[in-house]
């Protein structure tokens, strides 16, 4: 299997992403999240579909449009109290989101969204 470097999905997390040029779209790629189905980039060329896929902004994503794949890390945010919180995982046996930084307490938020990878040392800095 080939490593195209794709970026995570942005709705759940998932890293199974799909690279497929469909019979009935002659000529299109498109890649989508085998997890949520929720996430497609699609482009005439496979390149163009994984560009597409890779230059996505994160954004908010609403609890109620789409949770995170198990134990994911997120931050998240409330805006009934304008609260944020800078580091929780999901659970969804019990669908709660845990505050890291409080022992794990259960938070209630309205959106999430992935935490972005850690930096990555260069060869030279080592």
């Amino acid at each position: 299997m080939q490593d195209y470097n794709l970026k995570p999905c942005l709705f759940c997390g998932g890293r199974k992403i799909e690279l497929v040029e469909p019979d009935y779209f002659f000529g299109s790629w498109f890649c989508e999240c085998t997890a949520c189905r929720q996430a497609i980039a699609a482009g005439k060329t496979l390149e163009k579909a994984m560009k597409k896929w890779n230059r996505r902004a994160p954004g908010w994503v609403s609890v109620d449009k789409a949770l995170p794949a198990e134990r994911m890390h997120v931050i998240g945010f409330d805006i009934e109290s304008r609260w944020d919180y800078p580091s929780l995982y999901f659970r969804p046996d019990t669908k709660e989101f845990l505050d890291v930084l409080y022992d794990n307490k259960p938070v209630s938020i309205t959106h999430w969204m992935p935490s972005p990878d850690a930096p990555k040392e260069d060869e030279e800095d080592e």
